[in-house]
């Protein structure tokens, strides 16, 4: 058998074989994702040591590559959550500097990351992970803002977030001391005008049974613990009215931002199906920071004795209910819906329906389960009243208080979001007219077509309408027509929005500085 031929000798220069423009485009290629690549390619040999070192190829590497690769990971956590570990956490080979001493990461941008640091005061770091470069900026840059420029900036920050506020009275003594001023915060809330939402709390039919005891936190802020209660019947001026019962049943008024409580005894109604409201009693208020204070609770029900709608209204000045005012609608005894019948009239009980009501001035408005018609309750004068809806042929409504003060009515026909407003006209005499119609299709998702969307509420004279669907719980904002989504899917008739500005004193953000 003849020998095997021998094996082709290889230079080690083989590589020189390849023309620059060719080997070039080869490097180019290298994948920036594991940026140790071009490390091990530039040892191979002097050449291509030379190729990869050249300013003009690695210009054209990043240029080609577009978008740069993630090399590490820093992260934040909201203010009470605490701090995570104040580490790079690298996510490649690429052996980047030391990390600094720092307290807390704020940014990572453009190849440096922004870092807040503490000795003997706050301070900041500018560092450049790639190059080792730090900058050090101190915290007293913001001496130079004159005080009135500094409250114009603070007073811009969103509520609908109130952490903001929180975390810039943590940047220094200055910043703490504007935002704790009384004369700031009350510019802050008037400036801003409508409280923001904080959480949501919800009713359902009666047999639908009752939903989680539980004050759905919609922001960070840290809100009181929710007390033990067996139903939430409503949330105005920053107060939540709630339903309890050890021994017996009896009200709880709570206010979550400060954790006050008061306990308020039934008004005395045998109730069947009922509803009840809470507000703010001092005269004038304009409603932006209702925390303290005296209070009214409203109760009406249908009276599970006599079927008869019933209101009575409580002061927390006097700590008394106020004697029953009974809704006359035609039928007040037995004797007379008996001969109603006799005389082939329809008859129905009139129930109240387990809705929030729409606060408007003196004046409370709640619905009845019969053609959805508009009970008026005065709760200054203690009497009812009647009036017919915009629509009949709809279930699902909500009440409202518009933007101009007036009584709203929502509902959804179709595909279509439909708003009245009641309003006075030339002659004195107040009548529904027509205000928008929104058309939902495309702004509200869908599980399927045949998902059907409800209006389960509003919010507190701020234009905003909550619409539930299989998908979750949406805010649509009727000037805007922003949709935004609140919530996961459930069972919801009646949305009760907790809705107030979270300014909270100085004693709390001391607190919070020293535990940060």
């Amino acid at each position: 058998m003849a020998p095997l031929p021998p094996p082709p000798e290889f230079m080690d220069d083989v590589t020189a074989s390849l023309a620059p423009e060719l080997l070039s485009e080869i490097l180019l290629r290298l994948p920036p994702d594991e940026p140790g690549h071009l490390f091990r390619a530039a040892l191979v040999c002097k050449e291509w040591l030379r190729a990869i070192c050249d300013p003009g190829f690695l210009r054209r590497y990043r240029a080609f590559h577009g978008s740069p690769p993630l090399l590490g990971l820093l992260h934040r956590r909201q203010v009470l959550q605490g701090d995570p570990v104040r580490h790079l956490a690298r996510t490649t080979a690429v052996p980047l500097f030391p990390d600094p001493t720092f307290r807390r990461a704020l940014d990572c941008h453009h190849g440096r990351a922004l870092l807040h640091a503490s000795d003997d005061g706050w301070y900041l770091i500018v560092w450049d992970p790639v190059t080792g470069e730090q900058h050090r900026f101190m915290d007293d840059v913001t001496a130079s803002l004159a005080p009135e420029l500094l409250s114009e900036i603070l007073l811009r920050l969103p509520p609908d977030e109130p952490g903001h506020l929180f975390r810039a009275a943590l940047v220094c003594k200055e910043w703490l001391r504007a935002i704790c001023d009384p004369g700031f915060l009350r510019r802050y809330r008037a400036f801003h005008g409508s409280p923001p939402l904080l959480g949501l709390l919800h009713r359902r039919q009666v047999l639908q049974g009752d939903p989680v005891r539980h004050l759905a936190r919609t922001t960070a802020v840290p809100l009181f613990p929710d007390p033990t209660f067996r139903r939430a019947l409503d949330c105005h001026h920053g107060r939540a009215l709630l339903h309890a019962s050890d021994d017996g049943w009896y009200l709880i008024v709570w206010d979550p931002v400060t954790g006050e409580q008061h306990r308020v005894p039934e008004p005395g109604i045998p109730w069947l199906i009922y509803t009840a409201a809470v507000f703010c009693a001092v005269s004038g208020c304009a409603h932006l920071d209702c925390h303290g204070g005296p209070f009214r609770v409203v109760f009406v029900a249908t009276d599970d004795e006599d079927e008869l709608v019933k209101a009575s209204v409580y002061s927390s000045e006097t700590g008394a209910w106020s004697k029953p005012a009974i809704l006359d609608y035609g039928y007040q005894t037995w004797q007379e819906r008996l001969q109603a019948i006799t005389r082939g009239e329809s008859y129905r009980t009139p129930y109240v329906q387990p809705r929030r009501g729409a606060l408007v001035g003196d004046e409370i408005y709640f619905t009845l389960r019969n053609e959805n018609a508009i009970i008026k309750y005065n709760w200054g004068m203690n009497c009812f009243s009647k009036i017919d809806p915009p629509i009949r042929e709809v279930y699902d409504i909500a009440l409202m208080e518009m933007e101009n003060g007036s009584l709203g009515y929502a509902c959804i026909q179709g595909s279509s979001l439909y708003v009245w407003s009641r309003k006075v006209n030339s002659e004195g005499a107040a009548e529904w007219v027509h205000c928008c119609v929104i058309e939902l299709q495309k702004m509200i998702p869908v599980v399927n077509l045949i998902d059907e969307a409800f209006v389960v509420g509003s919010g507190e004279g701020v234009g905003v309408i909550f619409v539930s669907t299989g998908v979750g719980l949406f805010t649509i904002k009727l000037k805007s027509r922003c949709v935004k989504k609140v919530a996961e899917p459930e069972v919801y008739f009646s949305v009760l929005p907790y809705m107030s500005f979270y300014t909270p004193d100085r004693g709390t953000l001391l607190s919070l500085a020293r535990t940060h």
